[in-house]
């Protein structure tokens, strides 16, 4: 009997751990792609960050992504900048820009969108993109940058890959951690601790999976760092105690 519950409570772990590698591999892939962006070309110098740069943090090699960046005009003056759309041609070298001025009305706003393909990757598995809107008086120049992780699955698109494995990844820990509070219905002691570590750490995988829908790659790497350190710990502190 004391045999079949430590299995049954060890393959609840495992289900467990699955999910969390899944929410790993996903922030982790994220967080990769927004680094190198955010040293690619990075002598490109601006007044202040573009904060409404969109990237898809995943394409798939036969589909084409859509980056895109609103530019408003919030002063008095009518304004023209000149917005650069930069893109990594196969390397993270070479450069596909394109280049377009935009006129903006007084309170006027407008949306530009750039295609971005796998054949752009550097690094065979990551675009890089960085977008530039010149000064025009009285608004100040901006930049900012993102990575597409380039990603192959059973002919999935990159979101759904995405939006997959982030749903899988929470099934899998909910049901491992749900599956092991089951078989340790105790509520005080050691088992309570690991019990309650386990929770701690499918949020910060959740959390992590939930950044891969921004350009926080410092967010992502933390929540992978938090997530790799936290199982180490419940390993080696309460190993012994899957019974």
């Amino acid at each position: 009997m004391k045999k079949d519950k430590r299995i049954k409570s060890l393959f609840s772990l495992i289900v467990f751990g699955v999910g969390v590698l899944i929410a790993v591999l996903l922030a982790g892939a994220s967080a990769l792609a927004e680094y190198e962006a955010a040293l690619f070309d990075s002598g490109t110098r601006a007044d202040r960050p573009l904060n409404t740069l969109y990237c898809p943090a995943f394409i798939s090699s036969t589909e084409s992504g859509k980056v895109s960046a609103s530019i408003a005009n919030p002063s008095e003056y009518e304004v023209n900048p000149v917005v650069k759309a930069r893109i990594s041609a196969r390397s993270a070298i070479f450069i596909r820009e394109e280049v377009e001025q935009v006129i903006l009305k007084p309170g006027e706003k407008q949306t530009l969108r750039w295609p971005v393909f796998a054949e752009d990757a550097a690094y065979q598995r990551l675009v890089l993109v960085r977008v530039l809107v010149g000064p025009s008086y009285p608004l100040d120049s901006r930049t900012t940058s993102c990575g597409i992780v380039v990603i192959d699955l059973a002919g999935l698109t990159g979101t759904q890959i995405q939006l997959g494995a982030i749903f899988l990844s929470a099934l899998l820990m909910a049901a491992g951690w749900l599956s092991w509070t089951k078989i340790n219905p105790v509520r005080s002691g050691r088992k309570a601790e690991l019990g309650n570590g386990l929770r701690f750490m499918g949020m910060i995988a959740l959390l992590g999976m939930l950044t891969t829908f921004t350009n926080w790659w410092l967010a992502s790497l933390l929540c992978v760092i938090a997530c790799l350190l936290l199982g180490v710990i419940l390993l080696g502190r309460y190993g012994a105690d899957v019974d």
